[in-house]
């Protein structure tokens, strides 16, 4: 199974979250927050952590000084000497999301923008390409492409590899019953969930075929 944890960070407080971090003794994550030069990437990052260290506890029964987190070479966090619990987290805009799982797991969130057609002449396949040339409107052109996008990020976050992993290595399929699906030459089995968040942010999600998904808001 897979929990995915969406936290509207909106509304929290700066000054009672480093409270917060600081009576759990999350000191290293305080001083990376300060270190960060911009105000909303700091949020975002102390935002994530918290509801990253508060669901492990959840989860795997770990007491926050026990939990020691680590990257793998392309740099995807992990908790270490652990195997059976994965997790992934995202941010953009008023939006932290995470996912937690028994086996790996890929996220992404976005908030929808205009298309940037520059980005996807280099890194898109040739059939992705077509379809967002194909959008009726600029409001769907704008909808596919965070789809895609999204989809793309999840993908690579699920492999663990990142972009190392190569950009134009795989293609997003549109279904005709509306959803999506990776294709991939090396045949990477892997289930692909595109949840709409109101007209404002695109969310995707990449598990094993399997997994059933539970979908929770996270409050901190």
């Amino acid at each position: 199974m897979t929990n995915l944890f969406v936290l509207d960070i909106s509304k929290n407080d700066k000054a009672e979250m480093l409270e917060l971090a600081r009576q759990r003794g999350h000191f290293e994550v305080i001083e990376k927050f300060h270190a960060i030069g911009n105000a909303t990437s700091a949020m975002h990052y102390l935002s994530g952590e918290l509801l990253m260290r508060d669901v492990c506890k959840q989860q795997t029964g770990l007491e926050y000084h026990e939990q020691e987190f680590l990257h793998n070479e392309h740099g995807k966090p992990m908790l270490k000497n652990t195997s059976d619990w994965h997790f992934n987290k995202s941010h953009s805009g008023s939006r932290v999301v995470l996912a937690t799982s028994s086996a790996p797991v890929g996220v992404d969130v976005e908030k929808i923008r205009d298309a940037r057609m520059n980005v996807a002449s280099r890194y898109f396949s040739h059939d992705e390409i077509n379809m967002l040339s194909n959008m009726p409107t600029k409001v769907q052109q704008d909808q596919l492409f965070y789809q895609l996008w999204t989809a793309r990020e999840a993908y690579l976050k699920f492999l663990g590899t990142g972009i190392s992993y190569g950009l134009t290595k795989f293609s997003i399929e549109k279904l005709c019953s509306g959803g999506f699906r990776v294709s991939d030459p090396k045949g990477v089995n892997c289930k692909l969930t595109l949840y709409p968040m109101n007209e404002l942010y695109q969310l995707a999600l990449c598990t094993q075929p399997e997994d059933e998904v539970v979908l929770s808001k996270a409050v901190i």
